[in-house]
């Protein structure tokens, strides 16, 4: 199993529940928020290492979307998780306090 687009389909699908719970339970949403980025994290250093293609909806690449794993793209990709992670932990003491 490719686990490319899990990296899109992860963060989108709990966009799409954080409002939904964010009304009942105060601190739910930064809950999510911090564990959706950790679990990226991880699925950032599972990837390391490995070399994968995968085409969306099977399109070839001139005309459909092709996400690309290497070597350059999984530092890039361990980076920006690893940044977006400590950013959602900083900013929940940031906003409980400015907003």
């Amino acid at each position: 199993m490719n686990i490319l687009p899990l990296f899109i389909a992860i963060p989108l699908g709990i966009a799409f529940i954080i409002p939904m719970v964010g009304r009942k339970f105060r601190h739910l949403p930064d809950l999510l928020g911090n564990l959706t980025t950790l679990v990226l994290v991880l699925l950032s250093i599972l990837v390391l290492g490995n070399r994968s293609i995968y085409q969306m909806g099977k399109w070839p690449a001139p005309y459909g979307i092709v996400l690309v794993m290497d070597g350059l793209s999984a530092l890039m990709l361990i980076t920006i998780s690893v940044i977006s992670f400590m950013a959602t932990l900083y900013s929940v003491r940031y906003m409980e306090r400015y907003t």
